[in-house]
């Protein structure tokens, strides 16, 4: 039988548990397998260092631009070796600079006579379609961009027009609205007042333009000779 005077008062208790507390607390810990058990289990990032990163984002950025380089020097040697393109502005450019400036044309009075002439100055020059005489006729051999485009300066219905003609070869026609005629496919467009009618002939194309219905120019086409 225990005494009463033997038993632990609960202000005893208490004293002994925070002494006990403080024992353990002066005890140093070992923590370092635990550590060790943590990082085995967390997974090490590829790049250690924040030079590593961003060294990396500079190889790739480095990479996306010669890409995009590469990409553009390709697109450049490929329009450079293809046929250039003659846009409608730069085929309405050519018949406007030619009704306003007839400087370093060569007056002629048939389309025999303008071949001849445009030979002259163009060995390569295509030949145009034989057409009945007319008056106040005109040629010369016109820059197309870096290609050339044989031309002849005529008037249909008292209005100026122009025929030009180039190797398809070394320029392009443009996308135009093609319309059929007899089986033969015209290329028709307007612009500025001025109608576009283009055919093509073998390896070259032609143009005839001029402040004309379209149909009056198709029309036009099927008296030349083919």
């Amino acid at each position: 039988m225990i005494e009463p005077n033997n038993v632990p008062t609960p202000d005893a208790t208490d004293a002994a548990i925070a002494a006990r507390l403080v024992q353990l607390s002066a005890r140093p810990v070992d923590l370092s397998r635990l550590q060790k058990r943590i990082e085995a289990e967390i997974p090490r990032p590829k790049y250690h260092t924040i030079w590593q990163i961003m060294a990396m984002r500079s190889v790739r950025a480095a990479a996306a631009m010669l890409l995009v380089a590469v990409t553009a020097l390709a697109i450049t040697i490929a329009s450079w070796s293809g046929p250039a393109l003659a846009s409608t502005d730069d085929l309405l450019q050519l018949h406007q600079s030619l009704v306003s400036q007839r400087m370093g044309m060569t007056d002629v009075s048939s389309m025999e006579a303008a071949n001849a002439a445009l030979t002259g100055k163009w060995p390569g020059a295509p030949a145009m379609p034989s057409m009945p005489e007319h008056k106040d006729m005109a040629c010369c051999v016109h820059s197309l961009g870096k290609a050339k485009a044989a031309c002849v300066l005529l008037a249909i219905d008292g209005v100026p027009v122009t025929m030009a003609s180039a190797e398809s070869a070394q320029v392009r026609m443009p996308e135009m609205q093609k319309v059929e005629r007899s089986g033969v496919t015209f290329h028709v467009q307007t612009a500025s007042n001025i109608s576009m009618v283009m055919i093509q002939r073998g390896d070259h194309w032609y143009c005839l333009m001029g402040q004309l219905p379209a149909d009056r120019l198709i029309q036009f086409w099927g008296t030349l000779a083919k």
